[in-house]
Formats: structure tokens, sequence, C-alpha cells
């Protein structure tokens, strides 16, 4: 003769057959609701300080004007929620400028201005629980020194495609070189990096 079923183990054989069926019947998550895809940001990014180098191969030597290959990578932090910044720019973190350019030299070391041709390309780190953002892509527009004293000059550049088109990117940077020539520009305190 079978045996027959106590009424604790009935209730939770059919518990678990609820339950199964509960779990066939709900749709499946994809990967795209559990990570969303990065979005072209929109609005403008501000950080106040700014770090890295832009450096040059062959340095920089008065009297030539020569082509020289430019080495930028410059961190931007202290960016989010700052009051210079909107739209998804006040969700970043930090964001990154990197990349190698070409351009002449112009033969001076008081005062220097480079037109180089290439893209730099800049990525973001955003606040949690907010949308990650495609890089940017930035042709180069000037790299220029200030002979004053401390030593200070700036890069332009505007967005080709990515996150914040139709806007313009750059840096402000103090240095403590005492001329535009050498191998390196190193930033120091009162460097900014932004879009806008």
């Amino acid at each position: 003769m079978a045996r027959r079923m106590s009424s604790t183990r009935f209730a939770m054989a059919v518990m678990m057959i609820l339950g199964v069926a509960a779990l066939g019947a709900a749709a499946p998550l994809s990967l795209a609701d559990a990570v969303a895809p990065p979005i072209n940001g929109s609005g403008a990014v501000f950080c106040p300080v700014a770090t890295g180098a832009v450096k040059f191969t062959p340095s920089l030597v008065v009297g030539n004007t020569s082509s020289t290959t430019i080495k930028v990578s410059v961190k931007g932090i202290g960016c989010l929620a700052n009051s210079s910044a909107s739209g998804n720019g006040l969700n970043v973190t930090n964001m990154k400028i990197a990349g190698t350019l070409t351009g002449a030299q112009d033969g001076y070391c008081a005062e220097s201005a480079i037109v180089p041709t290439g893209t730099l390309k800049i990525t973001y780190k955003v606040a949690p629980n907010t949308p990650k953002l495609n890089p940017t892509f930035v042709t180069f527009n000037e790299l220029y020194w200030n002979g004053s004293s401390p030593a200070s000059g700036y890069w332009t550049g505007s967005v080709a495609s990515g996150s914040f088109v139709g806007g313009n990117y750059g840096f402000f940077f103090q240095t403590t070189h005492p001329s535009a020539c050498g191998a390196s520009w190193k930033l120091v305190s009162g460097s900014t990096a932004y879009s806008n």
C-alpha cells in the first residue's frame, strides 16, 4: 500500500509547485534591464582642478619651426555639481582628456601658439545611479602659452562627436616652467578643465 503524504509535506510540495510556476510566468531579465547603455551627455562640465601634462617630442626649441608630436594627458577633478556645470555635466565627478596630436612649433619661447591637427578623447566618471556618458571626441583648435608669471596658457577645441556635441572644450593651465620651450608643460595648482 502506498504511504500517505503528511499534511505538512503536502503543503510544502504545493508551495514549491506554485513558486516554480510564478518564476516561469515572470519575464526574464535582459542585460539591458540590468545595465543601462551610456548616453550622449548634454549641458556643460566644469572641473575646478586639472592635473597632468602636455609633452612634446621633439622638445620645443627657440627658432625651430619643425613639426612636433604633442601628447596630452590631463585629468579634471572635483567636477560634481559645480555651479558652472549644467545638464548631465552636473553628474560628472571627473574627466580625462587624452590623445596625441601633431603640429608645427612657432619658434618662440616667451610666448608660443601651436595649431596642431588630430583628435583628443575625453572620458567621464559620473556619480552613482546617474546615466553613464559616452566619450567626447574633440578636434584641436589651439594650444597657447602666455609668458606671464606664473606662466599660464590654454587649450581649446570643438566637439566633433559623442557627449556634449555643439560645445567647446579646453583647459586653462598654470605651470612652473620658466618658458614655453622644453619637453613638457606640467599643470600645477590653479589649472582647470571645462566644456561649455
